[in-house]
């Protein structure tokens, strides 16, 4: 992990804001995706930023918007060192101070297919103007029922709407050429999760040996094949297990393990707690 100068950083249960430089090398090391929604702003460097089935090569003035349950990474890009500000916030962070905070239409941005604002320079000027009202509120009163902090959040989301209507919907490329085919990989691989899959039948497919298929994969999703598909599968087992009445041993099949301990093993492994302690606490 590489040095880190953290200028802002706070946390509670429903909102999390940070803004840290880091000077060396930095890859996040954990499997990531979380119930919050989360505005990524990078502020200078560039970075490789996986998304759910592709990698955005991110540069600076770049904003990126992950919705919900979204699985993302970030590793290293062009540059060694890089500064970034980040907010995630849960779908109800703002209960009580709007009568729906989950359906308010601002947070619809979380949830179209266009990931990446690429600004101007005025419009980022527009939007290091927001986050500077909103980390210095947080440096100057605790972030805990601020009604100020919501205002400029709401604020915040109110820019980034418009930008977002503004936007064209051209597709990013992609890094290179590597980068498109692992994308192919990938895609196939959340398209498929529930059938039993591996490297041998992959490399088959898309006419890649499979120790060179493994590296790349590796290299371009910053997780091996087998952290990427049983991420997969535990992030579908556990909508299934809130929004349906299928047994445990019903959903480790549905999601495409033959084995119950072996599901019960990884679902821990990856949300830190079993099926049924996770089943308790919905």
């Amino acid at each position: 992990m590489g040095k880190a100068k953290v200028y802002f950083s706070s946390r509670n249960k429903d909102i999390f804001i940070e803004h840290i430089k880091r000077i060396n090398p930095y890859q996040m090391q954990q499997k990531h995706y979380h119930t919050k929604y989360e505005v990524y702003y990078l502020l200078n460097g560039d970075r490789n930023y996986f998304i759910q089935d592709r990698v955005y090569n991110v540069k600076k003035g770049d904003l990126i918007l992950i919705n919900s349950n979204v699985l993302h990474k970030t590793m290293d890009g062009f540059s060694d060192s890089h500064e970034r500000i980040i907010i995630e916030l849960e779908p109800d962070f703002f209960g009580g101070f709007l009568i729906d905070s989950a359906e308010i239409p601002l947070l619809r941005v979380f949830h179209k297919d266009y990931r990446i604002l690429r600004l101007t320079e005025d419009e980022k000027k527009q939007l290091d103007n927001c986050f500077f009202k909103i980390i210095q509120e947080g440096k100057e009163n605790d972030i805990d029922n601020n009604i100020a902090l919501k205002i400029y959040l709401l604020d915040l989301l109110l820019v980034i709407e418009k930008l977002h209507n503004r936007m064209d919907t051209a597709e990013f490329e992609h890094p290179s050429k590597l980068h498109g085919r692992i994308a192919e990989v990938v895609a196939y691989m959340n398209d498929n999760y529930t059938n039993d899959i591996g490297l041998d039948l992959l490399a088959d497919k898309f006419f890649i040996s499979t120790a060179h298929l493994s590296r790349a994969f590796k290299k371009v999703t910053g997780f091996s094949f087998v952290e990427y598909l049983n991420n997969i599968r535990i992030q579908k087992a556990q909508k299934l297990l809130s929004e349906t009445k299928y047994s445990i041993a019903e959903i480790a099949h549905m999601v495409g393990y033959q084995n119950s301990t072996h599901f019960g093993r990884m679902f821990k492994t990856i949300t830190g707690s079993t099926p049924s302690e996770y089943k308790k606490l919905l």
